[in-house]
């Protein structure tokens, strides 16, 4: 259980630092590229 709640953590940490990254682009086009990635998974 302990093992399951730091992978939690991590993955809820991995994605906050993806989302930084995806609303600090300028970029619409690279926006527009990294969500039809996301769709795609």
């Amino acid at each position: 259980k302990d093992v399951q709640e730091i992978v939690l953590v991590l993955k809820t940490n991995f994605l906050e630092l993806r989302i930084k990254q995806y609303h600090s682009k300028s970029d619409p086009a690279e926006k527009a590229h990294d969500f039809s990635n996301v769709e795609e998974s």
